[in-house]
């Protein structure tokens, strides 16, 4: 017995012979040779004829194909800085991870993860008639998030309106949103009537991390601006005061 996949030397032991023929040729590297490789796709019954010219001779040989486990591994996953992922594989009886790198346990079929930097695990599963199969998952490794917002703090002119940006996540969230124009956009502009404190809630969902942030936007009043004349000017008021205020 074999298992899928694999090969085997099939080995003739013949006296006084010199020509081989092996039927059928299926899964055979040369049928006409005196211990061909076979790889069989399923249970073959292999016959290989001996002759000397004269006189001839056959045997049989049975190749019992046996099933692969199926083996699946969880899929690939994202984890945050020193973060740990939950890798399991199922489908055999025993399991060999590779690379043991920042694996909890590289024999058992559920291992925690912690490798500090992007892998691909291999799992191999052994079934109950000892024959293998592979497969894989990759942990990506993405830095910790970093959340900023700028402008922390800014004054304006009433009427006036301010760029406000914010990084790190892929998701946001700025309240309150009425004096906002797009409200779930990284880089919004404000236009606030008064002073009021924007807050962004920034989510990054790879890292399942959100935090909220603040800007203090000053809301300045604009000056009524007021000019007046002391005279008109003619033939006796030859100049004039101006005050502005």
């Amino acid at each position: 017995s074999i298992c899928e996949g694999s090969s085997i030397t099939l080995q003739t032991n013949a006296s006084y012979a010199s020509i081989f023929k092996w039927t059928p040729k299926t899964g055979l590297n040369n049928p006409d040779i005196k211990s061909p490789d076979a790889n069989p796709l399923t249970s073959t019954l292999y016959t290989v004829t001996a002759d000397n010219g004269i006189c001839s001779a056959k045997d049989s040989v049975l190749i019992s194909t046996l099933s692969l486990p199926v083996v699946v591994a969880n899929n690939d996953t994202t984890v945050c800085g020193n973060s740990s992922a939950q890798l399991y594989a199922a489908g055999a009886v025993s399991y060999s991870w590779n690379p043991v790198k920042g694996l909890s346990g590289p024999k058992i079929f559920n291992p925690v993860a912690t490798p500090g930097s992007t892998i691909k695990y291999y799992v191999t599963g052994i079934g109950n008639n000892l024959c293998t199969n592979i497969d894989s998952i990759t942990v990506t490794v993405q830095a910790a998030p970093a959340f900023s917002i700028s402008p922390k703090n800014i004054a304006l002119c009433k009427g006036d309106s301010v760029k406000l940006t914010a990084s790190g996540g892929d998701t946001y969230l700025w309240l309150p949103s009425e004096t906002v124009t797009d409200s779930l956009a990284p880089v919004t502009k404000v236009f606030p009537l008064v002073s009021t404190t924007y807050r962004v809630i920034i989510t990054n969902t790879a890292c399942k991390f959100t935090d909220s942030l603040k800007s203090n936007v000053t809301v300045l009043d604009v000056p009524s601006l007021t000019i007046t004349k002391s005279n008109d000017i003619n033939c006796l008021n030859v100049e004039a005061q101006l005050v502005a205020s």
